[in-house]
């Protein structure tokens, strides 16, 4: 019987189910895109052969030679964020943060319009905020939570050149870099507690107890990193124009710092054990890939005041990797293959039209998006999160803008709703479920020509 109840004791003791000794989660799942500018979202995000503005530098940079006057421009953005599991519980959360800024300033030189631009941008949202329960009954009952907060993006600082060698014809190229040492926003913290509690019990009578509580504090930093944008754009015709983008892959060398707590607390038979804290503190340096991604874009403009564009873009997931010294993994699971994440694709549709009053422009703007972004299929359950599979998610967007112009001034007001059904496991709630996720994006902005 002594044998029994001490093989009892030690099967009451939880299992996190996250590993708290390789808990890699503060990287874990597809980063946010968030695009540049009021006035791309406002359209969907089909501004690739659009791009007539300062937020050029990112969706094309070769549009940059339409500016016939230097600008300086701004965004900030207001998102909301809900994701909401079959289970019927939520997680929500609202930030709002400075998004983009450029200036950029054209001229004429060498026989040809050329023009340099200087842009600062949040490239990606890292931030998450997840919590789930997970509770088994019987005589060995466990009772396990968890709960994760991130915050924070990874930015750029980019310098733009474009020029236009003949009249209709142009090419660009943006150099981007990560530093957070530069950019100030390269970085994100994560919070997590992963609490277990275990009883194991006979005939009603308690008789051992475990709770087992662990704090992690975790925060990424881009030490270095250099991507490239790379544009085209033709007029074809006096109503048609056509663009493309390139993106090459990119390396970013982070460093992770963490900071765990661990608290045992054990009884047995309603006496206490003496409680045990173990305290670690690691610092590992390693490199994340991000995958290449191309545009095929076009514009037509039947006269000045309409635009109706269309973009589409390839993006390569399965070069979206971590790589730690000879090891090789997906930012999304460790159990499965980066290879088998499938290329995927993102269509963007957008239209504007000016409305030209006494002393204003007024621009409506009207945009859709559906996009695939790589995603795991759902576990069987916590215990067996390495039965995953690469898979997709699918996201439907829609979104509108205004646009006011006042002698030199432009103010862009726009709004965008992405939503995915059965969706995120492992990113937007835990590895055995899916979740109904919406993003509400409220985005303003203001450029100025000089």
């Amino acid at each position: 019987m002594r044998c029994r109840l001490a093989v009892l004791a030690v099967a009451a003791v939880p299992v996190c189910a996250v590993d708290i000794d390789h808990d890699d989660s503060s990287l874990a799942a597809q980063p946010v895109a968030i695009g540049a500018g009021a006035r791309a979202m406002g359209m969907g995000g089909a501004f690739a052969a659009v791009a007539d503005d300062a937020t050029a530098s990112t969706w094309n940079p070769a549009g940059l030679t339409q500016c016939e006057r230097p600008e300086a421009s701004l965004s900030a953005s207001l998102t909301r964020f809900r994701a909401e599991s079959v289970d019927g519980s939520a997680d929500q959360d609202t930030r709002a943060e400075i998004d983009h800024a450029a200036a950029m300033l054209p001229f004429f030189a060498l026989g040809c319009m050329q023009t340099v631009g200087v842009s600062w941008m949040r490239q990606y949202d890292m931030g998450r905020s997840v919590a789930w329960e997970t509770i088994t009954t019987g005589d060995l009952s466990v009772d396990e939570r968890q709960t994760r907060q991130r915050e924070g993006s990874l930015a750029t600082l980019g310098v733009t050149w474009a020029v236009e060698p003949t009249p209709g014809l142009s090419f660009g190229a943006t150099l981007n870099r990560w530093d957070d040492r530069l950019t100030g926003a390269s970085s994100y913290e994560e919070h997590a507690t992963l609490a277990g509690t275990s009883v194991f019990s006979d005939a009603g009578l308690e008789l051992f107890r475990t709770v087992d509580t662990v704090d992690i504090d975790s925060e990424m930093e881009v030490r270095s990193g250099t991507s490239l944008v790379l544009g085209a754009m033709w007029q074809a015709t006096p109503w048609l124009t056509m663009g493309a983008v390139f993106r090459p892959a990119a390396t970013l060398d982070l460093r992770r710092e963490r900071h765990s707590v661990q608290v045992l607390e054990q009884s047995s038979f309603g006496f206490p054990d003496p409680t045990s804290v173990t305290t670690t503190h690691s610092t590992t340096d390693f490199t994340v890939r991000m995958p290449p991604m191309a545009t095929l874009a076009f514009a037509l403009r039947p006269d000045d005041a309409r635009t109706l564009a269309f973009d589409a873009t390839w993006t390569r997931w399965a070069e979206f990797r971590i790589l730690e010294g000879s090891d090789q993994s997906s930012p999304l699971s460790p159990a499965v293959d980066p290879e088998d994440f499938p290329d995927l694709w993102t269509l963007r549709l957008g239209y504007e039209q000016a409305v030209v009053l006494d002393r204003v422009v007024l621009v409506p703007r009207v945009g859709a998006v559906v996009e695939w972004t790589p995603a795991i299929t759902e576990a069987p359950d916590m215990t067996r999160t390495d039965e995953v599979e690469a898979d997709s998610d699918r996201w439907l967007g829609a979104s509108a803008g205004l646009g006011v112009f006042t002698r030199s001034v432009l103010w862009d007001l726009a709004v965008q709703v992405r939503h995915a059904r059965d969706a995120g496991s492992g990113q937007f709630t835990s590895a055995d479920e899916s979740a109904d996720v919406t993003l509400v994006t409220l985005r303003g902005g203001v450029t100025v020509q000089f």
